[in-house]
């Protein structure tokens, strides 16, 4: 069962700054109708973009990184795939192997929450991982891997921030933004040593195919 918080109980700590291992970038042609592209982007970054949160430099050095290529293939790492429009589910595999690597799940019944499941011997987590709103009128989402809390803080429809909670603290471990909040296209920074990449794209990813909207 998940652990019961209270985000006012597990301030930020304000020491700690966000040291991205991962840059990703998620690329849909048609606003995540039915499929996207998870491009790993980040060995063709320097080193001096892999610190701190996501900056307007960035977000420039990924569009002329990407505007440049012709063909992407080579940087896909994660290929997101709907059945149909309205399909609740999300199907997250490896871009190379085709290997299917986590169901994304969710309903109409019950309000924000989505289920992460994972093959039997998955290398990338050895449960299913719930993530759900802390409540309704609260932009943040809660989910829990290995006991470890996490907690999605959205400031937006296009923008959040990623904290792990850890000895009564909130570190922050990743951060995901959009150039506005109708575009699926978003990037997504990531601390490869504080969560696992996989688990971490799979929560972007539902949070881009949220229903509601702010």
């Amino acid at each position: 069962m998940a652990p019961s918080i209270k985000l006012e109980d597990h301030p930020v700590d304000t020491s700690a700054a966000l040291k991205p291992s991962k840059v990703y970038f998620f690329s849909s042609t048609n606003g995540f109708a039915t499929s996207m592209e998870v491009l790993d982007v980040t060995a063709e970054l320097g080193p001096d973009s892999l610190s701190g949160g996501i900056t307007a430099g960035l977000r420039k050095q990924v569009e002329t990184l990407l505007g440049a290529r012709a063909d992407h293939k080579a940087l896909e790492a994660y290929r997101l795939a709907k059945k149909s429009w309205l399909a609740m589910g999300i199907q997250l595999r490896d871009a190379r192997s085709e290997a299917p690597l986590a169901d994304l799940r969710s309903t109409i019944w019950k309000y924000g929450l989505w289920t992460f499941a994972f093959p039997a011997g998955s290398p990338h987590a050895s449960h299913d991982v719930e993530m759900k709103p802390f409540a309704v009128s609260k932009r943040a989402q809660l989910f829990v891997k290995d006991s470890v809390p996490f907690v999605w803080e959205l400031d937006s429809a296009h923008h959040g921030v990623l904290y792990r909670v850890l000895d009564g603290t909130r570190r922050p471990i990743g951060e995901f933004g959009a150039e506005h909040g109708y575009s699926k296209d978003c990037l997504f920074i990531l601390d490869g040593q504080e969560l696992d990449e996989v688990v971490g794209v799979a929560s972007v990813a539902a949070l881009l195919n949220r229903a509601d909207s702010f």
